[in-house]
C-alpha cells in the first residue's frame, strides 16, 4: 500500500515539472511575441518543446526522490524476526554482550 501511495506522489512530482517547463517556455513565447522582452529565444519546434518538456520532468522527479526515497517492503516479518532473535537472546543461558552491559 505504501508503494502505490508512493508511485502516485512520484508520476504526480513527474507531471508537475513537466507542466512547470511547459509554461515557463509558453510565458518566455508569449512575452517575446508581444514586444514585452527582446527575443530570447527563437522559435521552438516541438520536438524541442519536448524535450524541454521531459528534462523539466526528470528535475520533478529526481527531486521528490531526494526528498522521499523508495520505501522499504514492510511485510510484517521484519519485527517478528527482530522480537525472536531478541527473546533467544534473553533465554540463552550464557550471558551475551548486551546483557553483559546491561549489568
Amino acid at each position: 500500500m505504501r508503494t502505490i501511495k508512493w508511485l502516485k506522489a512520484l508520476v504526480a512530482a513527474i507531471i508537475g515539472g513537466i507542466a512547470n517547463a511547459g509554461l515557463s517556455v509558453l510565458t518566455i513565447k508569449g512575452a517575446n511575441s508581444t514586444g514585452l522582452i527582446q527575443p530570447l529565444m527563437p522559435d521552438l519546434t516541438m520536438e524541442q518543446l519536448g524535450s524541454i518538456c521531459l528534462s523539466g520532468g526528470l528535475v520533478g522527479a529526481c527531486l521528490y526522490l531526494v526528498r522521499s526515497p523508495l520505501p522499504p517492503d514492510s511485510t510484517g516479518e521484519t519485527e517478528m524476526i527482530k522480537r525472536t532473535i531478541y527473546q533467544k537472546l534473553q533465554d540463552s543461558p550464557t550471558p551475551t554482550i548486551i546483557q553483559r552491559f546491561k549489568r
